[in-house]
């Protein structure tokens, strides 16, 4: 069903099932303020007619439009629409997970940054002029074995066993978190975006029904920006997963070593080794040097220089290379999001341009219904029984079915 439903100024929007919007046009000059009455659309869909008062007064006007192209754009437009809905419902939906994916990040990095901040400060108190390493003197405990420069006091006003353990319990949360979204959530969803979207390539490769409402080549790229948000999703899984197992064994050497520090205190520690409190030194040294002062993820949730050392260096999909020019790919989740869900919306605006130059006003007809009543009769009355309301109402049916009549006449005419 065809809804007018906002009147602004001299503008009418038209939607489809009190949803998608189909149309706009500019249907009177001389109307600057008003209200719809009454709208009517004929029987085989080739015009409608609305009734429209001005505001303040009496005077009404009869608006005929012309909607043949309803007669054969009816059931395109009724496709188009239910594909809509679900695409601008995918895109919401895409769109929260990705901010929950950006959440979950924040808790982490956090979480990082403020012991690589505090390492920092007490190194900056001892000797302002020296260049703080934070993850060097970590590097240096876990060869070593020694706590040295600043590692003697984070470790015992900073660095808690109830610290460390809530720095693991979080930060392990936000990792997993990450990684279910995608999984479970997000992936489904953009694959769910993709069938609508080559639905919507399958129509427009229908040209007799399809070639002035939507346009091949950018549903062709939508889809190749899906695949790519896609892609990049896939990514950060993978990575997400490295930097946990990375954490995760970082954090068990905190744990040991504070726990180490809290039985046997500072210097019994360095005195009395009793061999290495980790299992693979290896991920240690990763988390150090990629995660701990850095973010190995930023690149996916931070706009970064693709001529930046830090950008990482990730193979991409042939398809990708081949279909999207190397301008059009972001690395940020969010980038990629915008660019996808931007020729997602380009793609559902051009039924709408489309219908706009198709729907034009046919005929105006200027009505001025004051009602005339006699002087010893109440002004305020308003009931059906008013003579002037009966009147005005008989003037209008006349007036409206005498230019259907004409209308119909003439379309028959211009149809021979």
């Amino acid at each position: 069903m065809i809804y007018i439903y906002i009147f602004i100024s001299d503008l009418y929007y038209y939607s489809l099932n009190a949803g998608y919007h189909i149309g706009t046009i500019r249907c009177t000059q001389q109307i600057s303020k008003g209200s719809i009455k009454n709208i009517s659309l004929s029987q085989n869909d080739s015009t409608i007619q609305i009734l429209i008062q001005h505001t303040g007064t009496a005077n009404y006007e009869m608006v005929t439009l012309n909607s043949q192209f309803l007669q054969s754009k009816k059931l395109p437009l009724c496709n188009v629409a239910t594909i809509e809905r679900q695409i601008n419902y995918l895109l919401q939906y895409i769109h929260q997970c990705t901010k929950a994916l950006e959440a979950h990040r924040t808790v982490y990095a956090t979480l990082a940054k403020r012991n690589v901040e505090r390492i920092s400060d007490i190194v900056k108190q001892g000797n302002s002029e020296l260049l703080p390493l934070p993850h060097i003197e970590l590097l240096g405990l876990l060869v070593t074995g020694n706590l040295n420069g600043a590692l003697p006091e984070y470790f015992s006003e900073e660095m808690t066993q109830q610290k460390a353990t809530q720095w693991e319990t979080k930060s392990l949360h936000s990792y997993s978190r990450i990684q279910r979204i995608i999984i479970e959530y997000l992936q489904p969803a953009s694959e769910r975006l993709l069938l609508n979207l080559s639905q919507l390539h399958g129509y427009g490769l229908w040209t007799e029904r399809y070639s002035d409402l939507l346009c091949s080549d950018t549903i062709t790229t939508a889809i190749e920006l899906t695949r790519h948000y896609l892609w990049i999703t896939q990514q950060l899984l993978q990575d997400t997963g490295k930097a946990s197992r990375r954490f995760e064994e970082f954090i068990k050497w905190i744990v040991r070593v504070v726990q180490k520090i809290a039985d046997q205190g500072q210097t019994d520690y360095m005195n009395n080794p009793s061999g290495p409190l980790y299992q693979n030194p290896n991920l240690i040294v990763d988390y150090l040097l990629k995660d701990f002062g850095f973010d190995s993820l930023a690149c996916y949730f931070d706009d970064i220089d693709q001529n930046s050392p830090l950008t990482m260096e990730i193979d991409e999909p042939q398809t990708i290379k081949n279909d999207v020019s190397s301008s059009n790919i972001t690395r940020s989740l969010r980038s990629a999001y915008n660019d996808m869900a931007k020729h997602c919306k380009t793609i559902l605006e051009e039924p709408a341009n489309t219908m706009s130059h198709l729907i034009t006003p046919l005929d105006t007809i200027h009505l001025d219904l004051s009602p005339t009543i006699n002087a010893d009769k109440s002004l305020h009355t308003f009931s059906n029984e008013t003579p002037g309301r009966n009147e005005a109402a008989r003037l209008i049916e006349s007036k409206v079915k005498k230019r259907k009549k004409k209308i119909e006449k003439q379309q028959i005419f211009d149809l021979k």
